[in-house]
């Protein structure tokens, strides 16, 4: 064999949907992690979810959200929220297709991962 395996990882991907109510237990998962040692005086919160009252979200504002956080000509900051909303609220490691929302369903669906197993030789 020309070539030795150093390390072998299992990546598992996920097809997942988010509901409105999923967005209401999002955001207030993104207040407490917004307060949090972590973010807390950091720009490292994505501004696009400072938009919203975390809080106290009820249907109207987790609606707004999926409009202003999945919205086609969505840039920089729309993706920051997904990959915040992804990795940090939903703990995955990462996003493989951002998706899209689906207004009349109101849910939006999209393909993350994990990382599993490692073999190490």
């Amino acid at each position: 064999m020309m070539y030795k395996v150093a390390r072998q990882e299992v990546k598992t991907i996920y097809d997942i949907t988010i509901t409105l109510d999923d967005m209401m237990e999002i955001a207030e998962k993104a207040a407490e992690l917004r307060d949090g040692p972590l973010f807390k005086d950091s720009d490292r919160f994505p501004a696009l979810l400072n938009e919203f009252d975390l809080i106290e979200c009820g249907p109207m504002t987790a609606e707004t959200m999926f409009r202003k956080i999945w919205s086609i000509g969505g840039g920089p900051e729309n993706t920051k929220a997904i990959s915040f909303i992804v990795e940090y609220v939903l703990k995955f490691d990462g996003i493989v297709n951002y998706g899209f929302y689906r207004e009349e369903k109101m849910s939006a669906t999209l393909e993350v991962y994990k990382y599993g197993d490692q073999i190490n030789r």
